[in-house]
């Protein structure tokens, strides 16, 4: 889910109603839990959520959205139960992206 976001947010702006039309999608799937949080630089966000539970592991995969444009803001991977081989202390935060700024240029030759 992260992925296919990812690579959909760094393709291009979407509709405003593509975007919403996809987030109420994803709230409809059962795998899928969506809920409001807040990101670690304090801005509010539309979080949705997927885990995978292997072996006494659950990875919960997490796509941020700014509640305003629909824009993916951010991610985050957690670790809940065994932590496997990895050598961390669970529940464990695995991996954090966050979107501080968003612009549009009109060439890739520009910078914001």
């Amino acid at each position: 889910m992260d992925d296919l976001l990812g690579y959909a947010a760094r393709s291009g702006p979407a509709d405003p109603q593509l975007r919403a039309a996809a987030l109420r999608v994803l709230a409809d799937h059962t795998s899928v839990a969506v809920s409001t949080t807040t990101t670690w630089n304090g801005r509010h966000a539309i979080a949705v959520s997927q885990s995978e539970t292997v072996e006494g592991s659950t990875q919960r995969e997490t796509v941020l959205f700014d509640p305003e444009s629909g824009y993916p803001v951010g991610s985050e991977s957690a670790l809940f139960g065994s932590a496997r081989r990895l050598n961390v202390s669970v529940p464990a935060t695995i991996s954090v992206s966050e979107t501080l700024e968003r612009a549009t240029v009109p060439t890739n030759h520009e910078r914001p």
